[in-house]
């Protein structure tokens, strides 16, 4: 529900707003204990419960748990041939945007020694895409084109089933495109606790990645601080900041729009508006509450989940979004240059009344799958380097190990491992000469 007008006059106001619309988005759902019983449920009862938690939860009566590759042709070639072109062309821009984003590692060298950062692509993956009434073809491409720009050798693609067909041959078509042979039609918690454990017919992955609702976020974060998977991060629902100082005046309408648009998702999905104009929140607010609501929003419910920020000046505006550290954060006036340069804690940023969040979810080839819930303070877009890791190699000389054997065993004997101080001794002048590697 709306928050209502909030007023900050202080640095410490704006702190104080952002940190209490944090805190009634975090205690707004009470998935925990749901969850957990899900992930026990898939946990002890492998692919049988994902069948009878798909019929109980989402209504469906699943023949089976994965579409295969030539079933995802077939479901692919009754896809309008305007939407694939579309699709087409979101492909282009996300593989370009993130082909220059593969990390390829460095190498430091020294009296013969060399030591190494390589980075490798995971081997399995799995892709969680949301579903219900809505289909998310952009998701799949936003998160397998890295993924196979990464080299990752098996993408796999969990979403909940589609009870008319119409969702899922928009799904598949993403798939063709982006190199996923392989849907599992199971969504929730219980898909990641099969991706997280492994089933029957599932086998484990290495890393989750994709958004979902409270109750996906939850088992993600479970099943990571258990050690059985590594996860992208945890999301909640999609966010937008809106900035818009006085020089804004006019753009009401631009404005109300962006809100309405990523409210548009439902579930919890949410919208903050900034601004040091009290005149530009009263234009924005009765747009948002009148004739141009329904015209504009799919859900209806969605316009009672924004809040309005009156704060006194351009620098309470910065203060204020990186504390809140949005999702989404839109600017639009005179200071949205500014914004850019100095704003740190942002998913994602648009910069300008042409800069429509709606082209960045789908078009411009940047990563829609984002930090949520104030976590851009600390966590990335999906990028191509999720899908590897780093090892690190090392390879000692002789003149290396006899220059480092003092310092090294000094600092193990200080930490009281005595053995590991033996160890490289053992390498030094002082030692048999024998432990170096020869090269």
């Amino acid at each position: 529900m709306s928050a209502g007008l909030q007023v900050c006059g202080s640095r410490g106001d704006c702190i104080s707003v952002a940190a209490g619309l944090r805190e009634r988005q975090r205690t707004a759902n009470g998935a925990d204990a749901v969850v957990d019983s899900i992930l026990e449920r898939v946990r002890t009862g492998g692919d049988g419960a994902l069948f009878e938690l798909t019929e109980e939860l989402d209504g469906v009566r699943l023949e089976k748990l994965m579409i295969g590759s030539e079933e995802i042709s077939a479901l692919a070639s009754d896809v309008d041939d305007e939407v694939l072109s579309a699709m087409r062309v979101a492909a282009s821009s996300i593989e370009r945007f993130h082909a220059g984003g593969r990390p390829s590692g460095f190498v430091m060298e020294s009296d013969g020694s060399r030591v190494e950062r390589r980075y490798v692509p995971l081997r399995r993956v799995g892709i969680y895409v949301p579903g219900g009434k809505f289909a998310y073809p952009s998701t799949v491409l936003m998160a397998a084109i890295p993924a196979r720009i990464a080299g990752v050798g098996e993408i796999t693609l969990f979403t909940p089933p589609d009870r008319d067909g119409r969702r899922m041959r928009h799904v598949a078509a993403a798939c063709m495109l982006s190199g996923v042979r392989s849907i599992f039609t199971v969504g929730g918690a219980q898909a990641v606790a099969a991706m997280a454990f492994g089933t029957g017919s599932i086998q484990r992955v290495d890393k989750i990645v994709g958004p979902g609702n409270a109750y996906v976020a939850r088992a993600k974060a479970v099943v990571s601080a258990m050690g059985l998977t590594g996860i992208d991060s945890i999301a909640g629902p999609t966010e937008i900041l809106v900035l818009a100082d006085r020089t804004a005046a006019g753009e009401e309408r631009t404005v109300a729009f962006e809100m309405l648009a990523q409210m548009e998702h439902g579930s919890g999905a949410s919208a903050v508006l900034c601004s040091d104009s009290a005149e530009l929140i009263d234009g924005v607010a009765k747009l948002l509450n009148d004739g141009l609501a329904s015209a504009a929003a799919t859900h209806q419910s969605a316009l009672r989940n924004y809040s309005l920020v009156h704060v006194s000046s351009c620098e309470l505006m910065e203060a204020f979004a990186e504390e809140y550290a949005p999702e989404h954060l839109f600017a639009v006036g005179r200071m949205a240059e500014k914004i850019a340069e100095s704003v740190r804690n942002s998913g994602s940023v648009f910069i300008g009344r042409y800069s429509s969040v709606a082209f960045g979810d789908y078009v411009t080839g940047t990563n829609h799958i984002l930090p949520t819930m104030g976590t851009a303070r600390f966590s990335s877009p999906l990028q191509v380097s999720d899908f590897m890791k780093a090892v690190e190699l090392q390879r000692i000389s002789r003149d290396t190990a006899a220059k480092l054997s003092g310092p090294g065993s000094a600092l193990a004997e200080s930490e009281g491992l005595s053995l590991h101080a033996a160890c490289m001794r053992l390498r030094g002048p002082m030692g048999s000469g024998r432990g170096g590697v020869e090269q």
